[in-house]
């Protein structure tokens, strides 16, 4: 299980490049309903998640559709957790917390 915040803005991407009816779609090719973007503590399935995303490559027609998503991204996406991991003091330290934390 995961997040649904951990989708971060691909709703609002692909509303603004498909528009509403686009995005309903989408998310309706996934049986996934359109107002889990809304709900960021929801828990889904990764294996939804993962699906969304790959779904989202093909509707857009952009192979890097999900980089663009994850560069849009900010800590914000993930909560305390990653908050947590940020403030180690090297990359290192961010990794084990993240990793100990994950547990």
């Amino acid at each position: 299980m995961t997040a649904v915040r951990g989708m971060g803005p691909l709703p609002a991407r692909i509303e603004a490049s498909e528009g509403g009816r686009g995005l309903r779609r989408l998310f309706g090719r996934l049986d996934l309903p359109v107002d889990l973007a809304a709900r960021p503590d929801r828990r889904i399935l990764l294996r939804d998640m993962i699906a969304l995303f790959a779904e989202a490559v093909d509707f857009v027609g952009d192979p890097l559709f999900g980089f663009h998503v994850g560069a849009a991204m900010s800590p914000a996406n993930f909560g305390s957790w990653a908050r947590y991991a940020l403030l180690a003091d090297t990359l290192e330290g961010c990794l084990q917390r993240a990793s100990r934390s994950l547990r």
